[in-house]
């Protein structure tokens, strides 16, 4: 049996370890934000119901995926370190499962902001930005496919540089704008305030998190080459997506409950939640 540097093994092992301990853990609260949203019945298209379901079954596949490597590494090729060399289908599978959770995130995001501000031109410049993303992301999957060693992949460094500081710049402009037009739209009314205020806390909320990942992986790929703290940010970014747009959804019944009241601020403030 080969013996491996333990200081290799946490940079490699170690740290894919964590991440996929990390990832299990936010995808048992999207889990549960799923049977919420199911359970609360909201009242909405059936478009958007297939548009929660399969972001939850892609959430699902990716973790067990990744869960699936873990038991590979760690039992399938037990005392094989050359195993840790070669990049495994979850590895590869992982940029195409962020880079599709992260257009259907940003399109949900842009629908939100076109409903508050009636801008086409605002709107098509958000689609254009978050399909450029995605089709960089796309291409990144797609050459992953086709180098089989982590050595080779030291290739894919630009271009996955540049999906993840893309990635970066869209979430920020996305929550920027989503701040922006809804702090416009305060009234003085503390019951219509209170609501726009929730709506920009989920709007930062969503923005950062997202953020802060895309960062790490940016930073990682670019500067960390020799670890695995890349696969720490990578592989749980799509559940920080799921997590922070479910989150966003569910705020809906929360925020119904601020509704209640006389008629003319039922009024005003229903207006705001219904187009968001």
């Amino acid at each position: 049996m080969a013996v491996v540097p333990s200081s290799e093994l946490d940079m490699s092992l170690g740290v894919l370890l964590i991440a996929i301990f990390f990832n299990t853990y936010l995808y048992g609260l999207v889990t549960y934000q799923f049977a919420r949203y199911v359970t609360i019945k909201f009242n909405d298209p059936l478009w958007m119901k297939g548009f929660v379901l399969a972001m939850f079954l892609l959430d699902s596949v990716h973790s067990a995926a990744i869960i699936y490597m873990a038991y590979y590494l760690c039992v399938s090729t037990y005392g094989q370190p050359e195993a840790l060399g070669f990049a495994l289908w979850p590895y590869q599978f992982t940029p195409l499962s962020v880079a599709i959770i992260a257009l259907m995130t940003h399109l949900f995001l842009t629908k939100r902001i076109y409903s508050l501000t009636q801008s086409l031109l605002l709107a098509g410049g958000l689609l254009f930005l978050a399909f450029a993303t995605f089709g960089v992301g796309i291409a990144s999957a797609a050459l992953a496919w086709t180098m089989p060693t982590l050595l080779e992949q030291a290739a894919l460094v630009p271009h996955v540089t540049a999906w993840f500081a893309m990635s970066f710049a869209m979430d920020f402009i996305l929550a920027g704008t989503l701040i922006y037009t809804l702090s416009r739209s305060r009234t003085g009314i503390a019951r219509t305030d209170t609501l726009l205020f929730r709506l920009i806390k989920g709007a930062i909320n969503t923005g950062l998190f997202a953020a802060m990942f895309n960062m790490g992986a940016l930073l990682s790929f670019r500067f960390g080459q020799t670890t695995n703290f890349a696969a720490f940010f990578a592989n749980p970014i799509g559940r920080v997506y799921s997590n922070t747009l479910l989150a966003s959804l569910l705020d809906r019944a929360e925020m119904q409950n601020l509704l209640r009241g006389p008629a003319g601020l039922e009024s005003n403030s229903r207006s705001h939640v219904s187009r968001s």
